[in-house]
């Protein structure tokens, strides 16, 4: 008799199979829109933010994630715009202990931010076979918010086996995030497949996202269809590939 497991990787090999091959249907383009952001990860002196924010008004970005000490400035120039200011914590190699991960947390609430993702580091799922400080981390971040507040997991599912994938999908859950949201630093041959496993190990009270250099629409239809109901690119908007018939 086939294991949870197996039975929940077959359906997001074949899931992440059809998503590839175009004959997985995603969701309206209305819809995929409203759930696409951007992340400007670069520090700049304030004339080049500026410039950087006229730049996502102008394109009319729905979210646009910044590093921690941009928020207050980027809430404010957004404070007349419809943009969400999403900040990102412990980008893009994460390393800081929990404690400084939860005050970082905190103050991004507290000067701006609309939406918080946290970088997970993928290597704990290594260290030990409880996994009792990555669960109590994870609850702990989720505690310092309102319990309606935007929070969102990230990790890097490459050094990940699928087990550990759908462990982690579970302890974001335990600890009630928003969502999970798998990051692609470089070309990895199995992330439809893995965003596909964690669609399929999640309740669907979470979204399941993607963080990468996305450039072109299709892209983004195509981790749709694989499971993916957010995209965070880190495509210039000037620079992404919207279908023919999409004006600003």
């Amino acid at each position: 008799m086939a294991t949870d497991l197996q039975l929940l990787s077959k359906k997001a090999r074949r899931r992440a199979a059809l998503a590839e091959a175009g004959l997985e249907k995603s969701a309206s383009f209305d819809v995929l829109y409203s759930n696409m952001s951007y992340i400007f990860s670069d520090i700049l002196n304030e004339q080049q933010l500026s410039e950087t924010c006229d730049t996502f008004i102008q394109n009319e970005i729905n979210t646009l994630f910044v590093p921690l000490l941009a928020v207050p400035y980027v809430s404010k120039r957004f404070s007349k715009e419809k943009i969400k200011v999403g900040a990102i914590i412990d980008y893009p190699l994460a390393g800081l202990p929990p404690s400084l991960k939860q005050d970082a947390i905190l103050w991004a609430a507290k000067n701006g931010a609309d939406v918080i993702v946290v970088l997970i580091r993928s290597d704990v799922m290594h260290q030990n076979s409880d996994h009792n400080e990555l669960r109590q981390a994870l609850i702990s971040y989720r505690n310092v918010l309102p319990f309606d507040f935007p929070l969102y997991f990230a990790f890097n599912s490459y050094i990940l086996s699928e087990e550990e994938i759908i462990t982690f999908a579970r302890y974001s859950e335990i600890a009630r995030a928003s969502g999970i949201i798998c990051i692609k630093y470089t070309r990895q041959q199995h992330i439809l497949q893995n965003i596909a496993l964690l669609r399929s190990a999640s309740p669907d009270t979470m979204s399941v996202g993607f963080l990468g250099n996305s450039k072109s629409w299709q892209e983004i239809e195509t981790l749709n269809a694989a499971g993916a109901d957010m995209v965070i690119t880190c495509c210039q908007p000037d620079l992404f590939r919207y279908p023919s018939h999409f004006k600003f």
